[in-house]
């Protein structure tokens, strides 16, 4: 019987020290250690997926910094998000055509809504100070109906 070991596993054992004995020697922020996780482990697990996994999170990082519209609008964060990775192909810039966009979209050469968001929620989990004001608000009211129940129990 084969066992894998989940927790170290060999595609971060590349080499004479661990993906995460480096990250934490070099006391990386939690983000800088994601882009050094993925590409340290790129060519012995997802390939280039794992390239661009690391640059998607400072990606979004960097639209939610620059249009704090995006913080409350996935709409708004995944239009930015897309301009910025169309943007990289300056040929296609002036270019492109709504079909060519929708083509792209269904190919899978842009990268997918769910991943997006699942970036802004892990990038905002990690700087709160990137939430925007829906998330605020909402945990401000839950907050209230918390303390409003814990005062009528007692």
């Amino acid at each position: 019987m084969t066992h894998t070991d989940n927790v170290n596993p060999s595609h971060y054992k590349q080499g004479n020290i661990e993906v995460i004995d480096f990250i934490l020697d070099q006391k990386f922020s939690y983000m800088e250690g994601n882009v050094v996780k993925y590409l340290s482990r790129y060519k012995n697990k997802n390939g280039l997926e794992d390239v661009k996994k690391a640059n998607k999170r400072e990606k979004v990082e960097e639209a939610l910094v620059r249009n704090t519209k995006a913080r409350d609008n996935d709409n708004i964060l995944l239009s930015d998000f897309w301009r910025d990775e169309l943007l990289g192909d300056a040929w296609m810039a002036d270019s492109l055509t709504i079909e060519d966009f929708f083509s792209l979209l269904q190919r899978g050469s842009l990268s997918t809504p769910e991943s997006i968001t699942r970036c802004r929620r892990k990038v905002q989990e990690i700087n709160p100070e990137l939430r925007g004001e829906t998330w605020k608000r909402r945990h401000n009211e839950y907050e209230e109906t918390v303390k409003s129940e814990i005062k009528e129990m007692l």
